[in-house]
Order: C-alpha cells, then structure tokens, then sequence
C-alpha cells in the first residue's frame, strides 16, 4: 500500500494517485486507488467513475468489488470513492485494512494535512503501512 499524501489541498494528491495507478496498472497486476481524502472527495471525477457505491460500502460490510469502479480511460486499475457528504461515516483503519488484500498495488489519495514541522499520530497503520 502506498499512501499519496501532501500538505494542503489542490497540490495535487488526486493526480498522482490516478497517474501512479494508471502506470501500474500497465504491469498487469492489479491496481486500487482508494480515496481516503473525506474532506475533498474528487478521485472519481478525475477517473470519471461513479462516487456510489464508495469507502462507506466496504466499512459496512460490503465488498471491496461491490464499491470499485473500472475507469475509462485506464486497463487493469479499479477506483474506490470517497463517500460524498460528511454524513456517511467512515472508520478508515477498517476500510483500509481491507483494501490492502484486494490487489497487488493499492495507492490510497490521502487528505491534506502531512507536512513538514508536522508529525501527526498515524490514523492507520500494520506491519507494512502507515497512514496518517
């Protein structure tokens, strides 16, 4: 799993999460991009995908499957949304763990907020991840 994650919003985290994805997806192993940026959920327009079903999907229970969406525009790569209101809770140590055995390559868009001069307690992390 590799976490995409930046400073403040609009760098760019979106971007080089879809870019990444769609140049591992060209190995012909699996790829999931995971949106895990709550506050500015905008993966699947970039991939021009659905934004339901989403993260909400698989933290209740659903299937990674049921909540992935295949982009147009890129071969061998599955986009999970974020959920698109506040409303729609998402416990993301739940959801991420579950990604990670979904497929060989999982990039997760991580909301603003790591930077230098920061060190935040890290809101997921196991023996080969962390996520802050």
């Amino acid at each position: 799993m590799l976490a995409i994650a930046g400073g403040k919003g609009g760098c760019g985290k979106a971007t080089t999460t879809l870019g990444l994805a769609g140049t591992l997806g060209r190995t012909r192993r699996p790829v999931l991009a995971a949106d895990a940026d709550l506050d500015m959920p905008d993966l699947h327009l970039l991939a021009d995908v659905e934004a339901d079903p989403n993260l909400a999907t698989v933290v209740g229970g659903g299937a990674v499957e049921d909540a992935a969406h295949s982009p147009p525009s890129f071969s061998g790569v599955d986009v999970v949304p974020a959920p698109q209101s506040l409303g729609e809770a998402v416990d993301l140590p739940s959801a991420l763990s579950r990604l990670v055995a979904t497929a060989d390559h999982v990039l997760v868009d991580c909301p603003a907020g790591a930077g230098r001069g920061r060190t935040p307690r890290p809101r997921f992390e196991s023996r080969r991840t962390r996520c802050w």
